[in-house]
């Protein structure tokens, strides 16, 4: 999924900063939801 999104992204440098950002905030989002509950 992810390798799909880099594809899309791979010539658009603020939209691949975007979904990195979002995905990492999603990622750091559930490990907290999980790691602290």
């Amino acid at each position: 999924m992810q390798s799909f999104y880099t594809e899309i992204f791979s010539g658009n440098k603020k939209a691949r900063n975007f979904m990195n950002r979002a995905f990492l905030a999603n990622r750091i989002k559930l490990f907290s939801a999980t790691a602290f509950r």
